[in-house]
C-alpha cells in the first residue's frame, strides 16, 4: 500500500514538463535533514518521496541485474552497473550525501535532480554481484 501512495506521489511530483532541479530539491532535502530525518510538511515529504522512487527502481535494476549476471554481455554489465544501486536499511545516509553534495556544488544547482541522487545512493548503497 505504501509503495502505491509513494508512487502516485511521484506523479503528481513530475506530472509537470519540467524535472525538479538540483536547486530546489536540495532545499527541501536540507530541511528534512534540519528536521531529523523526518517528513515534517510536504517539502520534505517530497524530498523523501523523491528519494524513495529513484531508489526502488534502481534497486529493481540490482536485483534483476544480479538474477541475470550469467546472461549478460558485457555492454549490459556496464549499463546495469551504472543504473543500480544495492540494498539500503534507510536512504537517510544518501540524503545526507546529497546534502552535503549539493551544498558544496551550486553550480549544479541548474541540473536535473535525479542523476545526482542516483550517485548519492550509489555511494551509499553498491550493487554487488551475487
Amino acid at each position: 500500500m505504501i509503495r502505491f501512495l509513494i508512487a502516485g506521489l511521484m506523479v503528481l511530483m513530475v506530472s509537470n514538463a519540467n524535472a525538479v532541479k538540483n536547486e530546489t530539491h536540495f532545499k527541501y532535502c536540507k530541511q528534512y535533514v534540519e528536521n531529523g530525518f523526518k517528513t515534517t510538511d510536504i517539502d520534505t515529504l517530497k524530498c523523501y518521496v523523491y528519494f524513495t522512487g529513484v531508489y526502488e527502481v534502481l534497486y529493481d535494476a540490482c536485483y534483476q541485474y544480479q538474477q541475470s549476471l550469467s546472461n549478460l554481455n558485457d555492454s549490459q554489465k556496464s549499463i546495469f552497473e551504472y543504473l543500480a544501486v544495492g540494498k539500503a536499511l534507510s536512504l537517510d545516509s544518501a540524503i545526507q550525501h546529497y546534502v552535503d553534495k549539493m551544498q558544496n556544488a551550486p553550480e549544479d544547482w541548474n541540473y536535473s535532480a535525479g542523476g545526482d541522487v542516483r550517485r548519492s545512493l550509489q555511494a551509499m548503497y553498491k550493487c554487488k554481484p551475487e
